[in-house]
């Protein structure tokens, strides 16, 4: 999307998606593979040296090994003595990459958090106020304090305090209350901190589809969930959203959703969800399941990443960002 004054055509453009076409390049190839569908996972962060896979079968996560400047796979992690209780959801490294969080479907121990050192998984622990429910995306705010949570039922929305510095079995510390205007039918399906950690976006299954909230010491102390914003005007997303992101620069918040045009953009700025891009000229070919903004040109030309259910699977658009509104 185009955001720059007067703010009129937040546009893809047809050129973008052709290319995108031109800009992919041949998929990379796991050294160590699993049978079970992939629900989730991550590269750590600063630096893509690992990746965690978060699937069904056990033992319910994979972390592989990256090189980022040859664009290879290295080995796999050994599992931890102590694996997850049921089938992958997500997986999430810290900031600092010293711990790695795996959330999995509804049962007793939902979140499972490890130690992280150079490849290898450590010791767990689980926190005490546990949410016995599919928890489906997860994310870490920008200095490790907070890990919000989407879920497919109960509260939907949760967000615990954590501490990174403390020994594994002290990470977690308190579950924050739940905020006030909670999703009520349905479940959530993804979780997106902004770049400071001051609003946290969440897409569901019914409408309005697009929450976010006001975050209090989204990056240091003891986070609280504020007022949530109005919703998005005059359009909402198109159906159930499957995955949302921020921007690099917070200023568009991308969603995915199971509805045409399946991939949508909306203006993000001074704390109010704004107007939603003209649609690409090329839409992916079916239900989309999840976005990716890259992390290059804070502000300006970015990419944007959609993976979908039908051939080919992965649309790339080129999408300018402007934070001067």
């Amino acid at each position: 999307m185009i955001r720059r004054p007067p703010r009129s055509t937040p546009l893809y453009s047809s050129a973008a998606s052709d290319v995108y076409k031109r800009q992919k390049s041949a998929a990379l190839t796991l050294y160590q593979s699993w049978s079970s569908p992939v629900n989730g996972g991550s590269f750590t962060p600063g630096g893509s040296d690992y990746a965690a896979f978060a699937h069904d079968d056990l033992p319910y996560f994979t972390v592989h090994a990256f090189d980022e400047v040859e664009k290879e796979w290295g080995a796999g992690s050994s599992p931890p003595a102590d694996i997850p209780a049921a089938a992958g959801k997500d997986a999430i490294f810290s900031m600092d990459k010293t711990r790695l969080v795996v959330s999995t479907a509804s049962n007793a121990n939902t979140l499972w958090a490890y130690e992280f050192t150079t490849g290898t998984i450590g010791a767990k622990s689980n926190p005490a106020s546990a949410i016995v429910q599919d928890i489906n995306d997860i994310d870490f705010s920008t200095n490790d304090n907070a890990l919000a949570v989407a879920a497919g039922g109960g509260d939907r929305v949760y967000m615990y305090n954590v501490d990174h510095c403390l020994s594994i079995a002290n990470f977690w510390t308190i579950l924050v209350a739940t905020p006030a205007d909670i999703p009520t039918s349905g479940g959530c399906n993804s979780v997106d901190f902004s770049p400071n950690s001051d609003y946290l976006a969440v897409g569901c299954d019914q409408a309005p589809y697009l929450y976010v909230w006001n975050i209090t010491n989204g990056g240091s102390g003891i986070p609280s969930f504020g007022s949530k914003l109005s919703d998005p005007t005059p359009l909402l997303p198109s159906g159930p959203v499957s995955s949302v992101q921020f921007s690099p620069d917070g200023t568009q918040i991308a969603v995915a959703t199971d509805t045409s045009p399946y991939v949508e953009v909306f203006e993000f700025n001074g704390g109010a969800i704004g107007a939603k891009a003209t649609a690409p000229g090329t839409l992916p070919t079916g239900a989309a399941t999840g976005v990716a903004w890259s992390n290059h040109n804070q502000t300006g030309l970015n990419s944007l990443a959609v993976s979908h259910a039908s051939s080919p699977y992965l649309s790339v658009y080129n999408f300018t960002t402007d934070a001067a509104a």
